[in-house]
């Protein structure tokens, strides 16, 4: 996985991929990420995959809607989500 970067928002799923050969579950959404650009805030969307065959799949349905931070890169040229973990407050 290359170009790996950082991100603190609330996760949103998209929706179920196609399973992998093996049939493990994969899944498409996005991290809802607020910015600061001087004094004004604005909203927007990195969007992600899960990797084909990753355990991450199987848990990740347990972090929608909740603030979490999560790493993104690009596998095979497609932005998949690498880890992610809930922000505790």
């Amino acid at each position: 996985m290359k170009n790996i970067k950082t991100y603190v928002g609330k996760l949103v799923l998209t929706g179920r991929l196609n399973s992998s050969v093996n049939g493990n579950p994969r899944f498409a959404g996005y991290i809802e990420v607020i910015e600061r650009a001087g004094i004004h805030y604005y909203t927007r969307r990195v969007e992600f995959q899960t990797a084909p065959d990753a355990m991450l799949a199987y848990g990740i349905e347990n972090f929608e809607g909740r603030p979490v931070i999560a790493e993104i890169g690009r596998y095979y040229g497609k932005p998949t989500i690498k880890t992610i973990e809930e922000v505790l407050k």
